[in-house]
């Protein structure tokens, strides 16, 4: 609390080379350091750069920009200040997936800036050398992503999205993905198996299914409420109902990615005593952490949760996931799996998430080498092993969508696509079927453009309500391949 001395001594070396700032800090204490602070005051205030979708004015209240985020925050540890002059940015070195974060706050009418460093929990050390922080100034912010793309490329030795040997061929000729609804937490049922296979009868009139890929969440039955059991349920049509819809599916030419969740389960399911109580999340404090909270119910208690939120790194559930997401894949031939909220990154002392999930992607792959696999959000080391993401909705801004590829397309369209969250509302009226928002009325499309799939959000009573509209998006799926997929040498 600044009263008391503390056993132990900080170094910091500062360079300044080519017009920019380097520091690098080596501390030691007596007991184990989790953070590291670099507090820097009298910087000029001026517009925040930062985050995918809206771009920030420096206040006395101040915002907390962190890494790795794979929703509205930092996708990169990068933070830009626009003023009038130049670009003054601040960024990380680091070459390994570690929390940075950036808090930007108003004194006077000057910005002070802090930048702080956070050490692998697992590790607990008493001395740390942090990965160099960068500062300096650019003409235009785009010249600073562009060096920290090719930075990051390098340190993740990612690889283009035509070059990429995770990435089917079919999967690079998708110009549409359908988000055909399933079964809703409550147990509404938006589309049988016997419905979806009508549905998508009506759209290989309208285009090639061979270009479509088909995203269903909530295939197994109640969404959410029954992870990690993905069997079929009855009311859907059982396991001869979901057998004959895919089948029918790749006879037509389709493509069928069913959602799982990588990192939670409901506690009621068999056997989570065994894989899922010694794999909960622990925050870096060792603290037991959860998953979200949703009002499924529209009891208004919101306790309801997105069930416990499991570490993919434990390995008790890492087996568990992995040997139920093999037999389901194997059992029913799906050609692509969706691991939702894979992107969340939680420091938790005992497993890394994030090395848990690429470990997961890794066990998939052996058995499976020409699985798609995709995630809801990203981040930039995720470009490894993720080549297809949703885009991210904003659930506490009424579904809004968030797309990766600002504010700096090259980031990501280079190794990724992305399609659709699911809180993007049907072109009917704005349903978002499973998703908990329940309606989205301001975005119902997508624009065209190279990192984004167009999608449909398909509910019960989509294509009745609104085929026209229904097809405007397949017109924008047209135009998608024409100006992104095909290609001369075709």
């Amino acid at each position: 609390g600044g009263q008391e001395n503390a056993l132990g001594f900080v170094n910091v070396k500062v360079m300044f080379v080519d017009n920019k700032y380097q520091v690098n800090i080596y501390a030691k204490k007596d007991e184990v350091i989790k953070r590291v602070k670099l507090k820097l005051m009298e910087e000029k205030l001026g517009t925040v750069i930062a985050k995918r979708r809206y771009m920030d004015e420096i206040s006395v209240e101040g915002e907390i920009y962190r890494y790795p985020n794979g929703w509205d925050s930092l996708f990169t540890p990068l933070v830009c200040i626009k003023n009038d002059n130049d670009v003054r940015y601040y960024r990380s070195l680091d070459t390994t997936v570690r929390p940075k974060s950036f808090t930007l706050y108003k004194v006077n009418e000057t910005a002070t800036v802090e930048l702080v460093y956070e050490e692998d929990a697992r590790f607990k050390l008493n001395e740390i050398n942090v990965p160099p922080f960068e500062i300096g100034n650019v003409s235009n912010y785009e010249d600073i992503y562009e060096i920290q793309r090719l930075y990051v490329e390098k340190a993740y030795n990612l690889k283009k999205w035509n070059d990429r040997n995770d990435v089917p061929s079919w999967a690079k000729d998708i110009s549409l993905i359908i988000s055909l609804h399933g079964m809703h937490w409550s147990g509404y049922i938006f589309n049988t198996y016997r419905d979806m296979e009508e549905k998508l009868t009506w759209f290989s009139k309208h285009i090639n299914p061979k270009e479509v890929l088909v995203y269903i969440p909530g295939f197994d039955g109640r969404y959410y409420y029954k992870y990690a059991n993905y069997t079929p349920d009855a009311r859907m049509g059982g396991e001869e109902g979901l057998k004959h819809l895919i089948d029918m599916a790749h006879n037509l030419g389709y493509h069928v990615m069913p959602m799982f969740m990588v990192n939670g389960a409901n506690p009621k399911n068999e056997g989570f005593e065994i894989w899922g109580t010694p794999s909960i999340y622990h925050s870096s404090n060792g603290y037991v952490k959860g998953v979200g909270s949703c009002d499924w119910d529209t009891s208004r208690a919101y306790d309801l949760a997105c069930g416990i939120g499991l570490n993919p790194g434990a390995p008790l559930w890492q087996d568990h996931f992995v040997n139920e997401a093999i037999k389901q894949i194997g059992k029913y031939n799906f050609d692509a799996i969706f691991l939702d909220l894979a992107a969340i990154y939680e420091n938790d002392p005992r497993y890394s998430t994030h090395e848990g999930v690429i470990n997961i992607i890794k066990r998939l792959h052996e058995k499976f080498p020409n699985l798609l696999i995709s995630t809801e959000g990203w981040y930039d080391a995720l470009s490894m092993v993720f080549p297809l993401s949703q885009c991210a909705g904003q659930a506490n801004r009424g579904g809004e969508m968030v797309y990766h590829d600002t504010p700096y397309a090259k980031f990501f369209d280079e190794y990724n696509r992305c399609f659709g969250h699911l809180c993007l509302g049907d072109v009917a009226n704005g349903r978002n079927g499973v998703f908990e928002w329940g309606i989205n009325l301001a975005e119902r499309t997508m624009p065209v453009r190279k990192g984004i799939i167009p999608t449909l959000t398909i509910v019960d009573d989509t294509i009745k309500i609104a085929p026209n509209e229904v097809l405007k998006v397949i017109e924008d799926a047209k135009k998608y391949k024409k100006q992104f997929i095909e290609r001369k040498d075709k």
